[in-house]
C-alpha cells in the first residue's frame, strides 16, 4: 500500500471516529434529557442542583456557562 492509500485509509478512520450520524446524536440528546429530568423523581439533579449557594432548577451545564461567561467579564 503506498503512502496516499495509508493517509485516505487514515483520514476515513478518523472521520469514521468523529462523525455522528443524525440519528445516534438525537438518541443520545434523548437519553440525557430522560436521566436528566425524570431523575427528579427520585430527588436526583433537581433537587439537589445549586448556583452560588442558591438552590436551582436549571441544567448543571447552563449554570457551567454562566459561570464561564462571569469569569470571562471579571463579574466573579
Amino acid at each position: 500500500m503506498g503512502l496516499k492509500a495509508e493517509i485516505l485509509s487514515l483520514r476515513s478512520l478518523i472521520y469514521r471516529r468523529l462523525y455522528i450520524n443524525k440519528k445516534k446524536e438525537k438518541n443520545v440528546v434523548d437519553e440525557f434529557h430522560s436521566l436528566f429530568y425524570d431523575s427528579f423523581l427520585f430527588n436526583k439533579t433537581w433537587g439537589e442542583s445549586t448556583w452560588l449557594g442558591t438552590h436551582i432548577k436549571k441544567c448543571p451545564f447552563d449554570t457551567w456557562m454562566y459561570q464561564e461567561l462571569l469569569y470571562e467579564v471579571n463579574l466573579i
